[in-house]
């Protein structure tokens, strides 16, 4: 949403996602590191058992899908995620679409806040 306003006059449509519990990627490799047994065994329940991990070729069908879709369909400042953890949907009409953002998500000082940090962790400077 931060980014949104900052930059959402500017021809640049921003659009957030939940890519899904992908557990097969480099992303989760830290818990891997930390603990081999218990990622992996995580990681076995969580694909095949429960199912509830998606493999990453429907993470990067959510972002193609994000990135492609037409304004119309996914305006900007829009946050997509599918409608179960168990669900495979990438797009709007497969069940992927506008989800609920938390509170902390919702409070716009601690988005400036936290836009102004990270800009200056990384040296980016203020009003980036």
């Amino acid at each position: 949403a931060e980014a949104a306003r900052r930059w959402g006059g500017g021809g640049v449509a921003v659009r957030a996602f939940n890519p899904g519990l992908i557990t097969s990627t480099g992303l989760f490799r830290a818990a891997r590191r930390d603990n081999f047994l218990s990622a992996a065994l995580f990681s076995f329940v969580a694909t095949s058992v429960a199912r509830f991990s998606q493999p990453v070729e429907v993470g990067g069908a959510r972002l193609a899908y994000l990135a492609t879709a037409p304004e119309e369909e996914v305006p900007p400042g829009s946050y997509l995620s599918a409608p179960a953890a168990t669900s495979a949907a990438a797009t709007v009409a497969d069940g992927f679409g506008p989800a609920a953002v938390s509170r902390e998500a919702q409070d716009k000082e601690l988005a400036a806040r936290l836009w102004e940090r990270s800009s200056a962790v990384v040296g980016l400077g203020v009003g980036v």
